[in-house]
């Protein structure tokens, strides 16, 4: 018996496949950390398509391994993007300049006064975040 490309049966070589996926699923935990679970998602990617390329030359039997752990580094990188967007956009809008300048208010207070009212800053921005919906 031997494999599509004419070489005789080895033992499947399923670890990228099986790294994809474990490296996938802790993106999203990692991206916390955001850059972390980004370096996760694009690792998961990669080391998915080289599980495909296995499966393709008949070297690895953990297709769907690689396959879902693709899916889920592309997922990780996708939500990463949303993420920073998300920040972007409530960061430079009107609403995360109040937390800037109230925030730049605090500078001349001692060190726990101010973080104190850093965290007062904070809390108004939550609370106008709930009240806009």
């Amino acid at each position: 018996m031997t494999t599509p490309a004419g070489r005789p049966p080895t033992a499947a070589r399923n670890g990228f496949g099986t790294a994809a996926l474990v490296v996938g699923a802790f993106a999203f935990p990692l991206l916390v950390l955001l850059g972390p679970g980004l370096l996760a998602g694009v690792a998961a990617v990669v080391l998915g398509l080289l599980g495909l390329r296995r499966v393709r030359h008949g070297e690895a039997t953990n297709r769907r391994a690689a396959v879902g752990g693709v899916a889920l580094g592309v997922v990780a990188v996708l939500l990463f993007a949303a993420l920073q967007a998300y920040g972007a956009y409530y960061t430079r809008g009107p609403a995360g300049q109040r937390y800037v300048d109230c925030a730049q208010a605090t500078r001349e207070l001692a060190r726990d006064a101010r973080a104190q009212a850093v965290r007062v800053c904070a809390d108004r921005l939550a609370d106008e975040r709930r009240t806009s919906g």
